[in-house]
Formats: C-alpha cells, sequence, structure tokens
C-alpha cells in the first residue's frame, strides 16, 4: 500500500475550477461549497490538473519560490491533506 507522500495526486472530477484575479475559485460540485486558493495554492493547483506525487510538487515550488525543502513540503502535505478533506482532489 502506498503511503500519502508515495501516492499520485490530481483534481478531483467532483469540482470545476478558474482563476480570477491572481487566485483560483474552486466549486465542489457534490457539496456546492467554494473555495479559493491563491499564491502558491493556485500554482499548486495548476499543477494537479495532471497527476502528480508529493515530490513532483515540491520541486514545482523549489522551482519557483524562495522556501527551504522541510518547510515545502509540510506545505503542501497540509494543502493536499486540506483539499482531500474538502473532496476537490484524489488520489492513486
Amino acid at each position: 500500500m502506498l503511503t500519502r507522500a508515495e501516492r499520485q495526486w490530481s483534481s478531483a472530477k467532483t469540482q470545476i475550477s478558474t482563476r480570477m484575479e491572481g487566485e483560483t475559485v474552486i466549486l465542489n460540485v457534490a457539496s456546492g461549497r467554494y473555495f479559493s486558493l491563491d499564491g502558491v495554492g493556485s500554482h499548486l493547483w495548476e499543477a494537479l490538473r495532471e497527476p502528480r506525487s508529493p515530490e513532483a510538487l515540491l520541486g514545482l515550488v523549489l522551482e519557483h519560490y524562495e522556501v527551504d525543502a522541510e518547510t515545502a513540503k509540510r506545505d503542501i502535505a497540509t494543502l493536499l491533506g486540506t483539499l482531500q478533506e474538502a473532496g476537490l482532489v484524489e488520489s492513486r
């Protein structure tokens, strides 16, 4: 069984999203709840249109932002957990 860090993550089929004025607005169609992401979260959301591992997401963050790897890794794990709880991402 794959651990959370070894899984491939992608945006869920039950959502729609769009970019508006520097942020990403996401609607969970199943629940009717809206969410928004800005900055790094928006960048990662765009990357999740295709399945990606947390390591691949980490590489994107380290390439585009000035942050240490441990902080970025922790923040990515938190974001993925939050998005999963909201039904916005799927893992496999």
